[in-house]
């Protein structure tokens, strides 16, 4: 029973890592692609966030498959990245309202829970990979320190998911103006976009179950925790679909 156990545990890590080194294969080509497309300014923010979506799918690969004791230096590189989703989707639908790309002076603001993360990490970029090699045999030695993470994973969710919402909000309210005015959609699949920012909000809600399960000591976190990044890959393929499947022509 033992070593059927260890088996069942085995495929379920390789299952995970095929998944995440599939979605970020999907999400660097879908990169590329949209990087090609004539309305790539309009779409920056949504191109950024399918990059750095894609970066931590990878990331996620090599620490499952622990190729990271071959690249300790790569530690804690991406984790600023958390702070990222929930202003470029609302930096998204904000130009899809303008029908170009949007730069404001007040925009620093908005990346203001980026920076302070980054600066957290910051000195940790500095380290040796011998003490870095440390921290990764502590992690795989006795899991993730969920206790230690809980307040980042907390302050992640609480500034991202009002972007989101809001998004969601201005999306409506813009869908809302185009049906009584009968104006043009500049490339814009309202639906497509919609589940998007459902998909995100789901992601994000996910952790936000993560947080109190971890906060209660109730054990499956392990199992939401790989629920975050296959939705993150559920939404670069909703992305993917959005770009390489529909034209951006059909009015809402």
């Amino acid at each position: 029973m033992i070593s059927l156990h260890t088996n069942e545990t085995l495929n379920s890590e390789r299952m995970f890592s095929l998944l995440c080194i599939i979605g970020a294969a999907q999400g660097l080509l879908l990169f590329v692609f949209l990087l090609l497309k004539k309305d790539r300014l309009i779409n920056l923010p949504i191109i950024i966030y399918v990059l750095i979506t894609s970066v931590e799918l990878v990331f996620q690969y090599i620490y499952s498959e622990k190729l990271i004791f071959q690249f300790p230096h790569l530690l804690y590189l991406t984790e600023p990245f958390s702070m990222l989703g929930g202003v470029l989707i609302y930096a998204y639908v904000r130009n899809i309202f303008s029908g170009r790309f949007v730069s404001r002076k007040t925009d620093l603001l908005l990346f203001i829970p980026f920076l302070l993360y980054l600066g957290y990490y910051f000195p940790s970029y500095f380290q040796s990979a011998e003490d870095k090699i440390f921290d990764i045999t502590a992690f795989y030695s006795n899991g993730i320190s969920w206790n230690e993470n809980l307040t980042e994973w907390f302050f992640e969710v609480m500034v991202t998911l009002p972007f989101l919402f809001v998004s969601l909000k201005k999306l409506n309210t813009y869908h809302a103006s185009i049906k009584n005015s009968f104006s043009n959609i500049s490339k814009l699949n309202y639906l497509v976009v919609k589940k998007l920012i459902y998909f995100a909000i789901l992601l994000y809600l996910f952790e936000f179950a993560l947080v109190l399960l971890l906060f209660f000591e109730v054990g499956v976190a392990d199992i939401l925790n790989n629920l975050v990044y296959v939705l993150s890959t559920i939404i670069v393929y909703v992305i993917g679909y959005d770009a390489l499947v529909k034209r951006h022509t059909e009015l809402v």
